[in-house]
């Protein structure tokens, strides 16, 4: 489930990525809902997804969870065309409530468009299939005039394939750092700092 950082400040929740869990307030303590993956195949290309509920909470408050995890199904992308119909609001208690996450840029700084860099063969090969995928989806379309440009990076994944990633230290550098800081990512990016 995708919450914005303003949904997820109002809620209460305290996210660790780390432990991989969420914290939020209930009406009789702090609840706690721990995340495990399971690569399960259900079909080609897609994996399973569970979500572990803390023994800890009431079993009233373990329902309502449930029900509003069920009830907000629709919320959860498993294939690239599943994420352009992500809905901005979800239903709580009959009510809606956005979730639209979007960034705050600084208004001093102008959109920066990267010089194009050249790719070896086998990896323009990975990006122009990603890049297919994804316009077929409609996450890219093409657009006659960019606000920012960023470079595909293309990294080796265990399994010897490629996975695409973009440069995103421009825009990164354009946004105010966020007070909700994921604390593994910013250790690992420190960690490599001056290499």
């Amino acid at each position: 489930m995708f919450l914005g950082r303003t949904a997820m400040q109002k809620i209460g929740i305290v996210v660790s990525t780390i432990h991989r869990a969420i914290k939020f307030h209930t009406a009789k303590g702090i609840g706690t809902v721990f995340s495990r993956y399971k690569s399960n195949k259900i079909k080609e290309g897609m994996k399973k997804k569970t979500v572990n509920i803390g023994k800890q909470l009431s079993e009233h408050f373990k329902e309502r969870l449930r029900e509003l995890l069920r009830s907000n199904a629709y919320v959860f992308a498993w294939t690239h065309a599943d994420m352009t119909g992500i809905p901005k609001t979800i239903m709580i208690k009959g009510n809606p409530f956005k979730i639209e996450h979007k960034l705050n840029e600084y208004s001093h700084i102008k959109p920066i468009k990267q010089k194009p860099h050249g790719l070896g063969t086998d990896r323009n090969t990975t990006t122009c299939k990603e890049v297919e995928k994804l316009t077929k989806a409609g996450i890219l379309w093409k657009v006659k005039h960019q606000a920012w440009v960023a470079n595909p990076v293309i990294v080796k994944k265990s399994d010897e394939g490629w996975r695409m990633c973009v440069d995103f230290a421009d825009i990164n550098k354009a946004c105010p750092k966020d007070c909700y800081s994921l604390p593994e990512i910013d250790w690992k990016v420190e960690s490599l700092s001056g290499f």
